[in-house]
């Protein structure tokens, strides 16, 4: 392509004036082919790229137009961009013979498909990034017995009714289609159910660790067809060969490389860009060399993906970089490919179309079969047990591309190919409806004993037995709070305290969630800060005035659905008691701050025990080798404020601490036979606390008078220098004062009392509150009549 300049007359001016002088840019033959003639459009001639551009925005329109219309039916992407490829395909517009020679010629598709390639490679990369395949191996016991009954289900039965059913298909290979039928991906699996929100509940979980499973069991027949199926012993023996030599090369060269990438990396500090981008292009060389000698993108990608260790800071970088571009632009063109070529025609000319069917339905009733086989080895419920066999026929963009790839390799014919792919999107819009509606995350997949189902609470927790806490930190700000709670509530002999403490992550970089014992030697390549915050928990169990034994656990997992995993921990354990800090909005902080508030309100609503929301505002400042607690508890009434009581009454019995009861006297806006149990149980609480107490000169009783809202603002007023931490209820009983303060408050995780205690209006933000919920039935604080009852009969 070469300029040249030209003299042009200007507009207007006489003749023989000035001419403008102006560049015009004249086409090279290679130019002219790949552009086309600077009026080749209006000619009725398209050039290669305007092709392309054509086929980039009709693509990102219409999968864009079928997603937002189908979102309130379909949740899944996927399916509605493949429904928009099949729109633009030969099924419905592509009927046209001058559409399809205008918009898909056959001759001129060869940019769109590299760039479906690079989309594909790269998704195959980002996936094995947040893959941790090490840790599917320390999965538990129930997770092997589930994994083996549904391989062995699905190879078994497929091998042998595909062998029957569609033998006789022409242009099929039995035994590939059996294959592909009986795969289940990992990655697939964890986006359904991402897109759920059930990454963290316990279907989730264990669907995704079977998957990943199956999959690496998979890779047996699947390595040992893929030698067979080569040209010859020697090409079998090569590929092997290279496959080993790059897996070698990958985890004895790269792999160090690597780490010492992270190693060199700050703490707290951003990977170097020059270091993402050699990753995102080493991708793409370590597909062209798999490409090359073995024939494939993918090997190569994989080993990659899989070497990079998952999580911040080098795998979350790079899917931070790349994952936007990857997932919302390069993947909706391979759905539409797909979709393009899901020709619909194809099926009515296919002989064996109801075989094939019939093959692909038993393919989903093995797996059925499988999970209830298992499920009566695992205890799980039957309906439990179908629901994760549902999960794991999900199909997604593995099946998809192997799908493509046995087409184009010719062992089965667009007929087939049609076939597989409407019968997936089917089953998957199916099982979306059905697991929406069926499935409940706070429902447990186990036969539970009744004693493992019930509640727990402060109250009915025995001061002569261990107490169980679980604490849940986000950083390293947040310990020695905890530790402060946990050494006022007097730990010793007859009564030793159990913490599980939590570290909670936000899942950036990876799959799947995570919870796991820390073990400092086992840990791998991570932030510094879980060390420390584990380190000082430790050291205090050390060193404190009573027994404390400490658990140490590093959960990482999505803020939104957290509160699952948190729940179902408690509850396996029989916790009674779960503290977790408050964090308000703060600048530069507000979205973290609005994560981790979201995450509280929702444990409220979901937790079996007792929730303890800690706003500290330096209780964190004591020294325990001179350790003091001055403590104040606000009781108007209620099980909540019954909660705040019985931890008070623990924490009467350790001298280092004082109490004051405040107990405001209130009448109560209704009167019912509950009100009356209600009320009866607040009177037994305080004398069994002052009882215990009467001989401690550490503990103080008053009775103070607040008839309207102006008196209680005084009195909490009046606690601003005097008390380290004050104790509360989330719901106090109903009165007409407090239910007119209800509109005044900002927080309503932390209540009325609670949110007029951090209130930097009346105590200037300085106090360190404790704020107790008991269990909550319904989503809404209600008193709790079976904790009334237990409780009175214990008293009589």
């Amino acid at each position: 392509m070469g300029i040249i300049f030209e003299g042009k007359p200007i507009k207007g001016a006489p003749s023989g004036g000035l001419a403008m002088v102006y560049p015009t840019i004249c086409f090279s033959p290679y130019d002219e082919q790949m552009y086309g003639h600077r009026h080749g459009f209006f000619n009725g001639k398209m050039s290669i790229i305007q092709v392309f551009l054509l086929q980039i925005i009709l693509a990102f329109v219409m999968t864009k137009f079928v997603y937002y219309c189908l979102r309130p039916l379909l949740r899944s992407k996927p399916v509605c961009y493949i429904l928009g490829g099949i729109i633009l395909g030969p099924s419905v517009l592509g009927r046209s013979k001058r559409y399809t020679d205008i918009v898909f010629p056959e001759n001129e598709m060869l940019i769109f498909n590299t760039m479906v390639k690079i989309g594909i490679t790269y998704y195959t990369f980002i996936t094995a990034v947040k893959m941790d395949a090490a840790m599917s191996l320390k999965t538990s016991k129930t997770t092997w017995i589930m994994s083996t009954f549904c391989f062995f289900s699905r190879f078994i039965i497929n091998r042998y009714f595909g062998e029957m059913l569609i033998a006789n298909i022409s242009g099929t290979v039995p035994c590939v289609v059996s294959d592909e039928l009986s795969l289940t991906y990992f990655i697939v699996i964890a986006e359904a159910m991402k897109e759920h929100d059930l990454l963290t509940s316990e279907l989730g979980q264990l669907a995704m660790s079977t998957a990943m499973l199956i999959e690496m069991t998979c890779w047996v027949p699947l390595v040992t067809r893929a030698v067979i199926f080569q040209l010859s012993c020697i090409d079998a023996i090569r590929v092997v060969l290279i496959l080993v030599a790059l897996a070698l090369f990958g985890v004895y060269i790269l792999r160090p490389m690597i780490i010492r990438i992270i190693e060199i990396t700050p703490e707290g500090d951003l990977v170097n860009e020059n270091y993402i981008y050699a990753m995102l292009l080493a991708a793409l060389i370590m597909a062209m060399i798999t490409d090359l000698l073995c024939g494939s993108l993918f090997p190569g990608v994989l080993i990659l993906g899989l070497i990079i260790p998952d999580g911040p800071p080098l795998g979350a970088a790079i899917v931070e970089k790349a994952e936007l571009m990857v997932m919302e632009f390069f993947m909706p063109f391979f759905y539409v490919m797909v979709g393009y070529h899901t020709d619909v025609s194809s099926i009515f000319h296919m002989d064996g179309f109801f075989p094939l069917m019939f093959l692909v339905g038993i393919t989903h009733l093995s797996t059925f079969i499988g999970t209830m086989v298992g499920s009566i080895f695992c205890e799980i419920k039957l309906c439990n047990a179908a629901l994760l066999g549902m999960v794991l026929n999900f199909k997604g963009v593995l099946d998809y591309e192997t799908y493509g790839k046995c087409s184009v390799r010719k062992v089965q014919d667009n007929g087939v190919y049609t076939a597989l792919i409407l019968s997936s999107l089917f089953k998957t819009i199916i099982y979306n409806i059905v697991l929406d509606i069926w499935y409940k995350p706070k429902e447990r997949l186990l036969n539970l004993a009744p004693e493992a189902q019930r509640f727990r609470t402060l109250q009915l927790a025995s001061h002569i037995k261990e107490l169980r806490v679980l604490a849940c930190v986000h950083s390293q700000d947040n310990v020695r709070g905890i530790i402060t709670i946990l050494e006022a509530s007097n730990p010793s002999e007859a009564s030793p305290i159990f913490a599980y403490v939590i570290h909670a992550i936000e899942l950036v970089g990876r799959a799947a969630p995570l919870l796991a014992q820390y073990n400092k030697k086992m840990q791998r390549i991570q932030s510094n800060s879980t060390y420390h915050i584990m380190r000082a928990f430790v050291n205090y169990s050390r060193n404190s005035r009573g027994p404390v034994s400490i658990r140490p656990f590093t959960m990482i997992a999505p803020y939104r659905t957290m509160h699952n995993i948190i729940c179902n921990h408690a509850r396996d354990k029989h916790i009674p008691l779960i503290i977790v800090p408050f964090q308000a909005n703060q600048e530069g902080y507000s979205m973290e701050s609005s994560q981790i508030r979201d995450f509280n309100i929702q444990l409220q609503l979901n937790a079996s025990c007792t929730i303890g929301l800690f706003v500290d505002k330096g209780l964190n400042q004591r020294n325990l080798e001179q350790f003091s607690c001055n403590i104040a508890v606000i009781f108007l009434g209620g099980a909540d404020d019954r909660e705040a009581l019985s931890l008070a009454s623990r924490m009467s019995r350790n001298p280092d601490v004082s109490i004051t009861l405040l107990r405001i006297p209130v009448r109560r806006i209704e009167r019912s036979v509950n009100d009356f149990i209600e009320n009866r149980l607040d009177e037994l609480l305080v004398e069994e606390f002052m009882e215990r107490n009467s001989d401690n000169a550490c503990v103080v009783s008053r009775e103070v008078v607040a008839e309207n809202s102006f008196q209680l603002l005084a009195l909490i007023r009046s606690l601003e220098n005097d008390y380290d931490l004050v104790m509360v209820g989330k719901m106090p009983v109903k009165a007409q004062f407090v239910e007119e303060m209800r509109g005044w408050v900002e927080h309503q995780e932390l209540g009325l009392i609670g949110d007029v205690l951090v209130s930097t209006d009346i105590c200037k933000g300085k106090l360190s509150v404790l704020v107790f919920q008991h269990y909550v039935e319904g989503g809404e604080s209600t008193p709790y009549q079976t904790s009334a009852s237990e409780s009175l009969s214990i008293e009589a």
